[in-house]
């Protein structure tokens, strides 16, 4: 501080615990567009873009099927774009069995890409 003054050149004050900390100001090297995009990317090429569409087909069930059909039939897993889902009753597995591709249809229309391949009813 010269003459009651203070100079900064480009660096901020934080506070931090009672005492002033100097940061330098970095500039923003990225926009968000560019990071979002990167991590897309980047779960692509790790190979979790895949798995993570497939459980998209977990978490929409209920919703493609309706409250009735998901209180009878619940999905337990997916692997290689079969879906594998437990029945209450035989019953209602037959019943689901005739509906298999129309809930194949609305599933993949619901996740916005076919990622379901085949329905199994256990």
């Amino acid at each position: 501080m010269q003459g009651g003054r203070s100079f900064s050149h480009g660096r901020k004050k934080k506070r931090l615990h009672g005492y002033l900390k100097w940061e330098r100001e970095i500039p923003r090297q990225m926009k968000s567009s560019d990071v979002g995009s990167l991590v897309s990317r980047l779960m692509g090429e790790l190979g979790y873009a895949e798995r993570l569409a497939e459980q998209g087909a977990i978490t929409k069930w209920e919703e493609v099927v309706g409250e009735k059909i998901a209180a009878e039939a619940e999905p337990r897993s997916i692997k290689n774009g079969v879906l594998k889902v437990k029945v209450k009753s035989p019953a209602w597995r037959q019943e689901l069995t005739f509906l298999k591709d129309k809930i194949l249809g609305r599933l993949n229309d619901k996740i916005g890409r076919t990622v379901v391949s085949d329905i199994r009813f256990l």
